[in-house]
């Protein structure tokens, strides 16, 4: 049974999924997360919310969510960034420091579908002392302003596998 009791060190981690491809805008996905991230917070569920950001574009990524989380009523001192992230290893990575300044025992992770399988695998496997709760959701997919083109093929299983096999060999 799930332990939904809120502390304040409870967490939200909103994963990066990009600008949209012509850098004016967050994707779709990045959008929705963003949302359902700053619910978390809103709702009380979460005392801090981390938004990880991605690629070169990383300050406009961040600008844009941290604009709708302070224009939503969450405090500027509870937003926090992984900035810069090229892929899935950088944000698990670059959670570590931000989980020890807000001293966090639980962590809600806003994800893709797409993504949940190996996000959930690296994060459970790198942090085992912190209590997770996946928050998945699934949205049409766009082009986004990123160098590696992985997310421009998500629609192939073949990519998926490659790219999933990779990381457990990895980690």
């Amino acid at each position: 049974m799930k332990d939904n009791t809120v502390t304040d060190n409870t967490v939200t981690l909103v994963l990066s999924y990009c600008l949209y491809k012509d850098g004016t805008r967050l994707s779709k996905m990045a959008e929705e997360s963003t949302r359902l991230g700053i619910a978390t917070v809103r709702e009380g569920k979460a005392s801090h919310i981390i938004f990880s950001t991605a690629y070169g574009c990383w300050k406009k990524e961040a600008e844009l969510k941290k604009d709708m989380a302070v224009n939503s009523g969450v405090s500027p001192d509870k937003i926090h960034f992984i900035e810069g992230v090229r892929h899935t290893f950088d944000e698990v990575k670059g959670l570590k420091s931000i989980l020890g300044q807000t001293g966090a025992e639980k962590l809600i992770v806003i994800c893709e579908k797409y993504h949940a399988p190996r996000v959930k695998r690296m994060l459970e496997k790198k942090f085992p002392e912190i209590q997770f709760d996946f928050r998945i959701f699934q949205s049409n997919y766009e082009r986004t302003l990123e160098p590696s083109f992985i997310k421009s093929h998500r629609g192939y299983f073949f990519t998926w596998w490659l790219w999933n096999t990779a990381c457990n060999m990895v980690w």
